[in-house]
Formats: C-alpha cells, sequence, structure tokens
C-alpha cells in the first residue's frame, strides 16, 4: 500500500504567510534604517522582479541609488563609465555594475540603444540591470564578467529586439530569469567557462538548439523552473560529451544527471532513454504541449522504468491525459499540477503519492483509490 503525502491548502497558506512575513521584515529593517519606508521598499521590490539580495546590499541602497542624486555621474557605479556613440552603449571600467537607478532616471534615453559592449574589467551585472531596454537587439560581454545577474536581460512584458548575445570565454554564471523573455533570440553559444545555469535563464525565449558546454556544474532551479522553461521551440538539446556531471545520452535531447540517471531538464522532442531512472523537479514544467500537438487529445506516456517523478515535473502543460506504467514508485507533490487532467489510474507499484498531483479534489479522482 502507498503512502500518501500531504500538501493542502493549508500547506501553501504556510508557505506564502511564511514568506510574506520574511519579505515584510526585510522591509522593515529599510524603514527603520531611513532609507525609504517599508511600503515604498515593497513597492519597489516587486516592480524589480523579486531582485537578488545585491539589490538591498549596502552599496545599492545608498542615499544616492535612492534619490538619484549621483545617477548622471555614475549611473551604472563610482567604478564605471559608459559612452552611448550612435546605438551603442559601452560601459567600461572595473568591478561590480550596479543598477543605481530605474531606467527612466537614467542620462539617456534607453530606447536608443540598440547595441551594448561590456567591456573587460567588468566582473559582474546587477540584477535587472538592462530590463526596460526594448530596443536591444546585440549584446557582447567580456570574459572579466563572472556573474550576470537575476534577470538581468529579462524581458516580462512584451516583445524584446535581442536577438544576438555573445558570451566570451570566462564568463562562469547565468543568473536565474537572466535572459527570460527574449522570444528573438533563438541561438546563442554558450561558453566553456560557464559553470552555473539559473533557473529559468533562457526561459521563454525563441531557442531552437542548445548544448550545456563541459564545465557546467551546477543547473538551478529556483523559482522559476529549468533553464528552459516554457522554450516551445527548442527542439535540439544537448550536452558536451567532456561534462562530467550531465550527459545526453542516446541523443535523447535532454540534460540528465549522470551519477543519478535523473532527466533534469527536458524539450519537445525528448525521448527518454531505458537508463533513466527519474524525472527530476518540473523536467517537462511548462512545455504546452498543446502548442505541439494542435489536434486530438493531448497525452503523454511515463514508462515503468521510472521510479521517480518528482514535483511539479508536468505542471502547467494543459495535458488532457497522462497514462503511468506499471513499475512506478514515486509520485511527489503537484506533479501534474494545472493540466486538463480528470482521470488518472495508478498503478499497483506505486508506493508514494505526494498531494495536489492533479488539480481536482481527491474526492473527485475517477478510477484512482
Amino acid at each position: 500500500m502507498y503512502k500518501r503525502g500531504y500538501f493542502g491548502i493549508k500547506g501553501l497558506l504556510a508557505v506564502f504567510i511564511s514568506a510574506a512575513l520574511s519579505v515584510n521584515s526585510m522591509f522593515a529593517v529599510l524603514a527603520e534604517d531611513g532609507c525609504m519606508s517599508g511600503d515604498q521598499a515593497a513597492e519597489d521590490y516587486m516592480a524589480d522582479g523579486y531582485a537578488s539580495d545585491e539589490y538591498f546590499s549596502d552599496e545599492c541602497i545608498a542615499d544616492e541609488f535612492l534619490t538619484g542624486n549621483n545617477a548622471a555621474q555614475h549611473p551604472f557605479g563610482e567604478n564605471v563609465s559608459y559612452t552611448l556613440s550612435g546605438k551603442t552603449l559601452t560601459l567600461s571600467g572595473s568591478g561590480y555594475v550596479s543598477r543605481y537607478c530605474l531606467p527612466e532616471e537614467l542620462p539617456f534615453n534607453v530606447n536608443d540603444v540598440e547595441k551594448l559592449v561590456i567591456n573587460d574589467g567588468i566582473e559582474q551585472l546587477d540584477s535587472s540591470l538592462f530590463e526596460g531596454y526594448e530596443n536591444l537587439r546585440e549584446v557582447k560581454i567580456a570574459g572579466s564578467v563572472k556573474v550576470i545577474g537575476n534577470s538581468a536581460f529579462a524581458c516580462w512584458a512584451g516583445d524584446s529586439a535581442l536577438e544576438k548575445v555573445e558570451l566570451e570565454e570566462g564568463v562562469e554564471e547565468l543568473g536565474s530569469s537572466s535572459f527570460r523573455g527574449n522570444k528573438a533570440l533563438k541561438s546563442i553559444i554558450l561558453p566553456e567557462s560557464l559553470k552555473v545555469l539559473g533557473g529559468g535563464c533562457f526561459e521563454s525565449t525563441g531557442l531552437k538548439s542548445i548544448e550545456i558546454p563541459a564545465g557546467v556544474e551546477e543547473i538551478d532551479l529556483g523559482v522559476s523552473g529549468t533553464p528552459f522553461n516554457s522554450c516551445v521551440d527548442l527542439t535540439e538539446l544537448t550536452v558536451s560529451a567532456e561534462n562530467k556531471k550531465y550527459d545526453s545520452r542516446d541523443g535523447c535531447n535532454a540534460v540528465i544527471e549522470t551519477a543519478t540517471d535523473t532527466l533534469v531538464a527536458a524539450c519537445r522532442t525528448t525521448e527518454i532513454p531505458e537508463s533513466v531512472t527519474a524525472l527530476g523537479p518540473m523536467s517537462y514544467c511548462n512545455l504546452f504541449f498543446e502548442i505541439w500537438q494542435e489536434e486530438g487529445e493531448h497525452v503523454f506516456t511515463v514508462p515503468g522504468h521510472i521510479k521517480k517523478i518528482g514535483e511539479r515535473a508536468f505542471g502547467a502543460n494543459l495535458l488532457d491525459r497522462i497514462v503511468l506504467e506499471e513499475g512506478i514508485e514515486e509520485i511527489d507533490d503537484l506533479a501534474f499540477w494545472n493540466n486538463n487532467i480528470t482521470k488518472l489510474e495508478i498503478p499497483a507499484s506505486v508506493r508514494y503519492i505526494g498531494g495536489g498531483i492533479i488539480d481536482i479534489d481527491e474526492d473527485e479522482y475517477e478510477g484512482v483509490f
């Protein structure tokens, strides 16, 4: 007999209440410091796309950042200079490029910028740094830049123009949602120096193919899911044969954690190899099966050699039906959340079922219990 997990509405409320208390406490600290009101801190935080800790660092909550007094002279930080020649914005200097002011407060119109060059010497790009540069088409980033911050080039609404990104050797980390939403971005070559892919770093882009380089040693999920969440045009997803942590065995068009035989990121052409024993959290999340198959019932079959289906593995795909073959042993919380599934047959081999695996009350399940 299988065990039931518990992830009901009380659990969800507890998570949200805990998160809210933590955020409110942080805003209260900012208010006590005299930097801004708690309400203003919360408003700025939300507007900034849930900015990372760097947003609230001593440097970034300095008076110059809040009042804009220093924006005209040093809009990107005291050690960073900029030039705008025609439609090309060039940043030079050293260290950390900060988001000292919002796009509308900059001493130039961000809509005039079509090309961005980050010169050698810069080491890190702040979170949300180039959000709002709607006409930016081309980006070139020097290898001295080790970290590209969360949402640094993200597009959260509407269309973006960004279609070309050149990352020189030396870049090591792409933060969560760093290039999210840039639908004009169809391809990118990742440098061999890259070590970390943040959750959703290419979410909702127009990528058609990508190879994970040999140096990548961490593929993060975070709130945004896999780096390729909602990449509905992605059909070629491969890993360098030299990578020691991940692989794309048997031409499967997926990313697999080698040591655990866990599929961690899929695309719409993924074929699950028989050697794979688990589907990782959010591995198939937000791939929107109805876009791939316009007619008929949208069905996915999980083969019996898969022993574990991770949390939210198939979330938000609008599937009509999912077939679970005999051999599956564990189904984690919200595994098939936000689909059109009204009936789910659980094979006898299953020993654990998490909470909220489909979007109807347990007493409305058909053919399950």
